[in-house]
C-alpha cells in the first residue's frame, strides 16, 4: 500500500511537472517570416515566460483554478526543499556536466518561481548562492554542449525572475557568466554539428543560449541578438521532424527532452513578441501532444527510436 501510494505521487508530479512545462507552451499557430527578428528593445525583468501582467493574472486565477493551485502548491513545495540543500557543485561524470547542469536548472527555476510569486526574498538568496557557485565554475563543458545549453538556461532565468532582488554585485557576476561561459562559447564554432542537426541538441542548445540572450539582451545587445535571431532559423530545423503527424523521430523519452526545451523557446518568444510577430509553430507540432499520449501504455512507454 506505502508503495502504491508513492507511486500514484510520482505519478501526480509527473503529470502536473508536464502541464507546467508543456501546457503553457504549445498555444500558437500563426506563421511568420522567423529568419530574423526586429526586437531590439526588450521589457524589464522578469520577462523571460514570467512577468509582473501573467503572474498577477496567475494568482487571481488560482482563487478558482484548483488544479492551477495545486501546480502552485507543488511548486512551492519543492522550492522549500531546496532551501537547506548545498549548492550543486562542479562534478562531471565521464565527459558530461550534465545532471549538475540539470540540478541547478530544476533549482533556479522553483526558486525563482517562489520569489516571483511569494516576493519571499528567503527563495531569492537560496536561488543568489546557487547561481553564484555555478557562476564559478571554470567552465560549463562546452566539450558537451548540452551542458553549457542547460547551465545557460538555468542563470537566465534565475537572473530573470529574482533580478528585483539580487545585489548589483551579484548581477554583475551572473551575468558576466552567462555571456562568457554561455553565449560566446556557442559562436566558438560556427560549423559545430549540434548548430546544425534535426534532434533535440539542436532544440535544447537553440532554446539554452536564446534564454541566456534574453536575460542579458540589455548589456549585449549586438551579440545577444544574433544569438536569438539564429535560434529562430535553426530550431525550425528539428521541428521539420515533427511532420507529417507530429511524431517524433527519436522516440518518446527524447521526446519529452527535445519538446519541452522547443515549447520554453516558443513560450518565451511568444511573451516576450507575441503581440507584434507571433511564432509560427508548425501544424504537425501542435499535434505532438497526441503522439506523447499514445506512446503511453498501462505499464511503460512504447519503446521505439533512440530509447523508450
Amino acid at each position: 500500500m506505502k508503495n502504491q501510494k508513492k507511486k500514484s505521487i510520482i505519478r501526480k508530479q509527473i503529470t502536473l511537472a508536464h502541464i507546467t512545462v508543456l501546457g503553457m507552451g504549445l498555444l500558437w499557430g500563426c506563421s511568420v517570416d522567423t529568419e530574423k527578428s526586429n526586437h531590439q528593445n526588450l521589457p524589464p525583468h522578469p520577462r523571460i515566460i514570467l512577468n509582473v501582467e501573467n503572474t498577477k493574472g496567475m494568482q487571481e486565477k488560482m482563487q478558482t483554478d484548483s488544479l492551477l493551485r495545486e501546480v502552485h502548491q507543488l511548486c512551492l513545495s519543492l522550492a522549500d526543499a531546496m532551501m537547506s540543500a548545498p549548492a550543486a557543485p562542479y562534478e562531471q561524470v565521464g565527459r558530461r556536466l550534465l545532471a549538475t547542469s540539470r540540478t541547478v536548472l530544476k533549482r533556479l527555476a522553483f526558486l525563482g518561481y517562489a520569489y516571483q510569486m511569494t516576493g519571499d526574498q528567503k527563495y531569492c538568496d537560496r536561488a543568489e548562492h546557487e547561481m553564484l557557485t555555478a557562476a564559478a565554475f571554470d567552465s560549463w563543458n562546452p566539450d558537451h554542449y548540452l551542458d553549457v545549453a542547460e547551465m545557460t538556461m538555468a542563470l537566465a532565468i534565475g537572473y530573470d525572475w529574482c533580478f528585483s532582488g539580487l545585489s548589483n554585485t551579484s548581477k554583475a557576476t551572473i551575468r558576466n557568466a552567462i555571456i562568457e561561459k554561455g553565449i560566446r562559447t556557442s559562436f566558438a564554432d560556427p560549423e559545430a554539428w549540434w548548430l546544425h542537426t534535426d534532434n533535440n541538441w539542436s532544440q535544447v542548445c537553440q532554446a539554452g543560449i536564446a534564454f541566456g540572450a534574453w536575460a542579458v539582451h540589455d548589456f549585449l545587445p549586438d551579440t545577444a541578438q544574433m544569438a536569438i535571431d539564429r535560434a529562430l532559423r535553426l530550431i525550425q530545423n528539428p521541428e521539420k521532424a515533427y511532420a507529417p503527424d507530429g511524431a517524433y523521430p527519436e522516440g518518446p523519452m527524447y521526446w519529452s527532452y527535445g519538446t519541452s526545451f522547443h515549447a520554453l523557446f516558443a513560450d518565451a518568444y511568444e511573451h516576450l513578441y507575441g503581440n507584434h510577430q507571433p511564432l509560427g509553430l508548425s501544424e504537425a507540432f501542435m499535434k505532438t501532444g497526441s503522439f506523447f499520449l499514445h506512446s503511453q501504455g498501462p505499464t511503460s512507454v512504447f519503446n521505439w527510436g533512440d530509447g523508450g
